[in-house]
């Protein structure tokens, strides 16, 4: 296909484009008023590096700084590959890099530290990510090209190339958003073919993201929504029985949990699921929405307009992959003004696969609300 695919504002009439234009544009004023210097970085602890490192003049220097997050997912990463239990050693790591242990989700999933245990090191970590981002990648251009034609297909993927760019920088490799992110981008670049392999490879990147970090169950969620509301029945059992696998491993992930937990961890004071019950709001949204590079050091009201214009291209569409994320984005952005403290905003990087695609069809949007708002809709050739 090339250029303009078709969107719902087709079947608006010239008042109610005219409407819809004035509304969109108040509400991008409002936005960027009410995102004025929103969405601020949070300072962060970074603890030092143990191991000092010489230099070629035999001089000690510490090495940079490492998030405790990245510590604690490396640290635990090594002793499971030495063997050690996971839940074992656990919990001595979070009260070492000063995490709470009291919440089951404060644990994390095990996913991580199992399957990077089986890999011979970092460097082969970090190379299949980036591989699967590659992969992602690849497979995201292509089903742009189908749906939207070259010029989106070539600017969605720039756009994401901010979001894979984490999977080379430092020891961002090691955290479980990233690599839900990247499988998820390899479940929307196939959910849209046809092909009951290409569905296979669908459902099961996007339930190992879900084994990976339970943050993206909202994808799932709706994947599984929409292929029953289409009536593909195998697909939506796929779907369905991928999270109820997730929810029995969560159970027995809670179990094991609860085992290592004593008295005094329980009756201490924090570390509950209020923790994260935060209601930060746009804030909170919009510091999520920096974790794509390109946005980082973006202000407030630029992040307003991408999300606004991001949502705009993907719920206007009729393209059922487009409708995915957009239906998934919005209850990131709903649950994120809820929960969330300042410091959890990497969880960005699970809505920041999909919104992309929908910056980049916001031009046929337009274009179609401009002309159906001046009457100047395409009209039948008459007869001759």
């Amino acid at each position: 296909m090339s250029g303009m695919m078709p969107n719902r504002c087709s079947d608006l009439s010239p008042a109610q484009a005219r409407v819809f234009l004035a509304a969109l544009l108040l509400i991008a004023l409002v936005g960027c008023v009410l995102s004025w210097n929103k969405g601020k970085l949070p300072a962060r602890d970074v603890a030092p590096e143990t191991q000092p490192v010489k230099t070629d003049t035999a001089t000690e220097v510490a090495s940079d700084p490492v998030a405790p997050d990245l510590q604690l997912y490396r640290d635990v990463t090594a002793a499971v590959a030495r063997g050690e239990n996971y839940y074992v050693t656990v919990k001595p790591q979070l009260l070492k890099h000063g995490f709470p242990v009291r919440s089951t989700f404060n644990w994390r999933l095990p996913t991580y530290a199992w399957f990077f245990a089986l890999l011979p090191g970092p460097w082969a970590i970090q190379g299949l990510l980036v591989l699967l981002a590659a992969a992602g990648l690849t497979l995201h251009f292509q089903a742009e090209q189908t749906a939207q034609g070259l010029a989106a297909a070539v600017f969605s993927a720039f756009l994401l190339i901010g979001v894979v760019k984490w999977s080379v920088d430092g020891l961002a490799f090691y955290t479980q958003e990233l690599w839900a992110a990247v499988l998820m981008l390899v479940s929307i670049g196939t959910i849209a073919r046809k092909e009951p392999a290409w569905r296979i490879v669908a459902i099961s990147a996007g339930i190992a993201a879900l084994l990976f970090r339970e943050l993206a169950l909202p994808y799932c969620f709706w994947a599984a929504v929409f292929a029953t509301y289409h009536r593909r029945w195998k697909e939506a059992a796929g779907w369905s029985a991928g999270i109820a696998l997730f929810f029995a491993f969560l159970f027995w992930h809670s179990r094991q949990v609860a085992a290592q937990l004593t008295a005094d961890d329980l009756n201490g004071a924090g570390g509950g699921l209020t923790q994260w019950l935060k209601f930060g709001g746009l804030d909170f949204v919009l510091l999520c929405t920096r974790l794509n590079a390109f946005l980082f050091a973006a202000p407030g009201p630029v992040l307003f307009l991408y999300l606004l214009l991001s949502l705009l291209g993907l719920t206007s569409s009729r393209d059922e992959r487009l409708l995915l994320q957009g239906f998934t984005a919005a209850s990131y952005f709903a649950a994120f003004s809820v929960v969330g403290m300042p410091i959890n905003f990497y969880w960005g990087l699970l809505f920041a696969p999909l919104l992309p695609a929908g910056v980049a069809a916001v031009p046929a949007v337009l274009n179609s609300l401009w002309q159906h708002a001046s009457g100047n809709r395409a009209m039948p050739n008459p007869p001759e």
